[in-house]
């Protein structure tokens, strides 16, 4: 792998999706895939171990979920985390955002919009989908890691 070469990973319960994402990115000669697996616990070791620039999570799978990864392991890897989820309510993609996730896509996303989130991630960048105003009409609040700490106390 040459120093341009993006170390990804994917972990998600669905073997058509793991399959359709080695595809995709088999494709791609800037894209490098480093490993795979259908469940959080073997996940979290393999990105902890294989320190991926990427780790593209399904938010639900057998043993951890790709928030409890994030949660579990966020401050032990430079790894970006990106969600891929069928879950669109709008408290998935806010647990996603408190978690550490850079960016949340919907399992619907064309390849050429996740390409680009992973690039645009890669450059330091955030996506996610439009969160609806609550019923006040005001938007959710996003709080930061230590207001989060804060709060927990």
């Amino acid at each position: 792998m040459n120093n341009n070469t993006i170390a990804i990973y994917f972990a998600d319960d669905h073997p058509v999706v793991i399959e359709g994402l080695r595809h995709l990115f088999g494709n791609q000669p800037e894209f490098n895939v480093v490993g795979t697996a259908n469940n959080g616990t073997l996940a979290q070791q393999d990105i902890l171990l294989l320190q991926p620039h990427i780790a593209l999570l399904d938010i639900s799978m057998p043993g951890y979920t790709g928030i409890e990864i994030m949660q579990n392991i966020r401050r032990k890897v430079t790894t970006k985390f990106i969600i891929l989820s069928m879950f669109t309510e709008p408290q998935f993609i806010q647990n996603a955002i408190n978690s550490g996730a850079s960016a949340y896509l919907f399992k619907s996303t064309s390849n050429e919009e996740m390409l680009h989130c992973i690039k645009e991630v890669l450059q330091g960048k955030t996506i996610f989908p439009e969160l609806p105003p609550d019923i006040t009409g005001e938007k959710p609040i996003v709080l930061s890691e230590r207001e989060l700490g804060i709060l927990r106390l």
